[in-house]
């Protein structure tokens, strides 16, 4: 009988500590409207990897998703979106 009021007081615990963590507010991000925030300190790999390219750079405030782009020359018109990340880092 031990061993059962046990069992019931963690398993009781254990739901009202899930109720408590998943108790989130909304996800903000900038408005659509707004001119967006370009992120700063912008940092690459050089010869880390072997096969990719690592990514880093400062996390921008309000952001929620970044995209990231590739292209061989400095036209962002032309380039090509490779993925996107909720991180402030990406391997390519």
């Amino acid at each position: 009988m031990r061993i059962l009021k046990l069992a019931v007081t963690f398993a009781f615990a254990a739901v009202f500590g899930a109720f408590f963590l998943a108790k989130s507010g909304p996800v903000s991000g900038q408005k659509g409207g707004d001119a967006l925030t370009v992120p700063t300190g912008v940092i690459a790999t050089d010869s880390v990897y072997n096969n990719k390219v690592g990514i880093y750079w400062d996390a921008i405030k309000g952001a929620t998703t970044y995209r990231i782009f590739r292209n061989a020359v400095n036209d962002p018109a032309s380039a090509t979106q490779v993925g996107t990340t909720p991180q402030n880092f990406f391997f390519d």
